[in-house]
């Protein structure tokens, strides 16, 4: 725990900062105000227009409309999951022409020799793909169960009041409050108290 005279010391030095000066303090310190998550302007990579990336949004929240953060969070993450995933199939291809003109032309096989030379490149690319697909499965699946549990405890209020209001069902069995009304015009017949007994 600080003393009184740290406290003290921070105040002052505090009170002294006018923040960064040089060129590479200030475009640091301009990381700071960065939102996180799916607004971060720093996401996007040479190559990216974040105006398609905005249109895919835009797709998923017409598409699944989430409602509670929970699924708010699950929808961010399929979408970064397609995003990574539609970004790696650009260096897939930048790998097989990269590494098919450095193969050998003559065997005829340049698709073949890049894959034998340069496995671990691919399979590493393959890991990430891979990665991402089940992310974005495992994203896919707890959003849809979280919005049927929310939307099964929607419509449950709405049964419990539609049971109370709904008329009775005829039954065999009346009840004191349900006596049958007195016939209009004329005595009304002796209500049926049960079997008479005879005398």
């Amino acid at each position: 725990m600080a003393t009184e005279r740290q406290i003290e010391a921070n105040r002052l030095n505090a009170s002294s900062s006018t923040g960064p000066r040089t060129p590479e303090g200030k475009a640091a310190s301009s990381m700071n105000a960065l939102k996180s998550g799916l607004d971060a302007e720093s996401q996007f990579v040479n190559g990216e227009d974040p105006v398609d990336f905005m249109d895919l949004q835009e797709e998923y929240t017409a598409r699944f409309q989430p409602v509670t953060p929970e699924e708010r969070f699950h929808l961010d993450t399929m979408l970064r999951s397609e995003w990574v995933l539609r970004r790696l199939h650009r260096p897939e291809a930048h790998l097989w022409e990269y590494y098919t003109v450095q193969a050998s032309r003559t065997d005829g096989v340049p698709l073949g020799e890049a894959l034998a030379n340069n496995s671990t490149v691919f399979m590493r690319l393959q890991r990430r793909v891979t990665l991402n697909e089940r992310i974005y499965k495992e994203a896919k699946a707890e959003l849809q169960r979280l919005q049927a549990v929310r939307q099964a405890a929607d419509t449950r209020p709405q049964l419990q009041q539609n049971t109370t209001q709904s008329p009775k069902l005829g039954s065999f069995l009346k009840f004191p409050s349900e006596a049958p009304a007195e016939p209009a015009g004329g005595d009304a017949p002796a209500p049926n108290r049960g079997r008479q007994r005879p005398v």
